[in-house]
């Protein structure tokens, strides 16, 4: 049985993939090392319906569904390996994960409470952006939470190397999947996300301002 966070430490989530093959163990011992739990959880609701857009293994979710019960979690990815990996996993009962992206997740109305996109619409073409931000927009209740995560353009030096990991990930490495990789300055998203949010708070990500997180109520 798995306990609350609050007793769950980064090594005992990192235990939950114990079975899995050694490169995919040690890319949830670095994704998990480096991620920064308490400022996402804190910007979640602790109950209702929460949506994990792009959750790879699953280790958000996880965290999400242990930290509060009171939280139905479903976590989504595009790749059917990480899905099937996440499933393996022991997770609290209140946790699902579906082989799914931007289909039918998102194309319930006024459905989440906080719906999550953490480090991934970079991945996708400013066309496909646009879209999946006012989908979202729609799934989520009056009220709702976007909490997304992107990388901030307004860094050239950081988004240089921002760009060459992405490479190495998507191109080289097979580890990650997207059709493209699009950065873009905080005034872009202020802007798109405006169209379809009422409030939007930005933070540093992990105490960095290469990556911003910004907190948006509908």
């Amino acid at each position: 049985m798995i306990l609350p966070m609050s007793v769950l430490s980064k090594s005992e989530l990192i235990q939950l993939y114990r079975r899995v093959s050694f490169s995919q163990k040690l890319h949830a011992i670095i994704r998990i090392n480096r991620f920064p739990f308490a400022q996402i959880d804190s910007l979640v609701p602790k109950s209702g319906k929460i949506l994990d857009l792009g959750c790879g293994h699953g280790f958000l979710a996880v965290y999400l569904g242990a930290s509060s019960f009171r939280r139905s979690v479903v976590g989504t990815d595009i790749s059917k390996s990480k899905i099937d990996i996440a499933k393996k996993i022991q997770s609290p009962k209140n946790i699902e994960f579906l082989h799914d992206f931007t289909n039918s997740a998102i194309k319930k109305k006024d459905y989440y409470d906080c719906v999550l996109a953490i480090s991934v619409l970079y991945l996708m073409s400013e066309g496909m952006q646009k879209e999946i931000l006012k989908k979202i927009a729609v799934s989520l209740k009056k009220g709702g939470r976007l909490i997304l995560v992107e990388p901030n353009a307004e860094h050239a030096i950081g988004i240089m190397g921002e760009k060459i990991r992405e490479f190495i990930m998507v191109n080289i490495l097979r580890a990650t999947k997207g059709e493209s990789i699009v950065y873009h300055k905080e005034s872009w998203w202020r802007k798109e996300l405006g169209r379809s949010f009422s409030r939007i708070e930005t933070s540093n990500f992990r105490e960095s301002n290469l990556h911003l997180v910004y907190m948006c109520v509908k």
